[in-house]
């Protein structure tokens, strides 16, 4: 049996420091159910760090990035990520054969570089629920979840063609987070070998040519795209957001509007379109589209903090305070909203004088 054989699946945890509390749960979690974790502060020898690492990720099967807003920081303007032991783990990680090695992205946030615009292959939002993403973690690394979910496979129901698709999709998706666009395009390419008409992976590649400045190229991929599935909200989305990068506000508009008449509880797209409807002066009805947002998620600090701006700007200073303090009792440490609050407050006291 090989090392990486499914049966006994090392996963092979790497994260940004400010991270560790996250990552302990999910290590805690992950373990319960019997999937055999690599965790640096549970299973790191004494003696050097870098050789360990590299002798840890190349006998995993899965390799776990977690990705959060401090992994995603830049420092500079070369690609890849910010902490420091993330990156090195990273760079092990990202030469690993994909048809016995997956990288697994998972989110603990819902963190930047245009992410929500994205229809990923296997991605693992903890924030929406913890518990629901790691029951499919737990049966998708071969651990026993407390709850067997028909509709998700494991490594084992998987032929050999949809073992690699998995692990050059992880790729992908890594390969978008650091911003490394030639690399992406290329990964992309070979997922369109097996897949030529995979929707979201020509989305992908779009992303990427947008990533090295191919603005007009994106587009074409994206009608590329949108012609093998019409309904594809995040190749949608994503067009929309590349049409309004160039100005085409309501040209973006239309495409948004066509993806809400499909989804109309998407929350990403009713934020996309609140946004280009301030680009239009049309501030009134880009609060009326936040609040539809708001319905279906209540607790979105960032729609919250995006119509504290607007209500700000409408000089609706009462208003836009009450929205940002419900926001920062969901998320007190948001800087963005204290930030805005104190603007808000200094306005809210120049009106009273």
């Amino acid at each position: 049996m090989s090392k990486k054989s499914a049966s006994n699946s090392q996963v092979f945890i790497s994260y940004a420091h400010e991270d560790l509390a996250s990552v302990q749960r999910l290590y805690e979690d992950l373990t319960k159910y019997s999937v055999n974790v690599w965790f640096d502060k549970v299973s790191m020898s004494p003696g050097l760090w870098k050789p360990q690492i590299d002798r840890a990720i190349s006998r995993s099967r899965f390799f776990i990035i977690c990705l959060s807003e401090s992994a995603l920081r830049k420092t500079g303007d070369e690609p890849g990520f910010q902490d420091l032991e993330l990156q090195q783990a990273y760079e092990i990680a990202r030469v690993q054969d994909p048809n016995n090695f997956t990288i697994i992205p998972i989110r603990f946030e819902d963190c930047g570089r245009g992410d929500h615009r994205l229809s990923v292959f296997q991605q693992y939002d903890l924030f929406n629920d913890w518990q629901e993403v790691v029951n499919r973690l737990v049966k998708w690394l071969g651990g026993n979840p407390p709850q067997e979910e028909s509709h998700n496979n494991s490594l084992m129901d998987l032929t050999d063609e949809e073992k690699l698709l998995e692990g050059l999709s992880g790729k992908a998706l890594v390969f978008f987070y650091a911003q490394e666009y030639e690399s992406l395009v290329k990964t992309v390419e070979t997922i369109l070998l097996l897949k030529p008409k995979n929707s979201d992976a020509l989305g992908l590649k779009a992303l990427a040519l947008e990533g090295l400045g191919c603005s007009m190229e994106a587009l074409e991929i994206f009608d590329q795209a949108l012609t093998h599935d019409p309904s594809n909200i995040s190749v949608l989305t994503s067009k929309a957001v590349s049409l309004a990068e160039q100005g085409e506000n309501e040209e973006a508009l239309e495409i948004v509007d066509k993806a809400l008449s499909l989804s109309p509880s998407n929350v990403s797209a009713l934020w996309l379109k609140s946004g280009l409807l301030r680009k239009l002066n049309q501030h009134k009805r880009a609060v009326e589209v936040l609040d539809k947002a708001l319905v279906v998620d209540p607790n979105h600090t960032e729609v919250m903090l995006t119509k504290g701006i607007i209500l700000a700007q409408l000089k609706q200073f009462k208003d836009a305070l009450e929205v940002v303090n419900q926001a920062l009792i969901i998320d007190p440490d948001n800087l963005k909203l204290k930030e805005l609050k104190k603007i808000v407050i200094v306005a809210l006291e120049k009106n009273n004088k």
